[in-house]
């Protein structure tokens, strides 16, 4: 009954292993790029930029 309770411990680490590894590949990728603001502000009135994030230090 013991070594029952070792292999699934050693499954379940080794499941929750093969996930990060997984989630760290499958990061979503967001293009990016520079553009004048004056074409950021009509992009916005025409409806095609519905949300903005900001990253990084201040």
């Amino acid at each position: 009954m013991n070594n029952m309770f070792k292999n699934l411990a050693v499954w379940l680490v080794i499941g929750l292993v093969l996930m990060t590894v997984f989630n760290q590949f499958n990061t979503r990728q967001v293009a990016q790029g520079s553009i004048e603001y004056s074409q950021f502000l009509d992009e916005v009135k025409q409806g095609r930029i519905s949300k903005v994030v900001i990253e990084g230090a201040r």
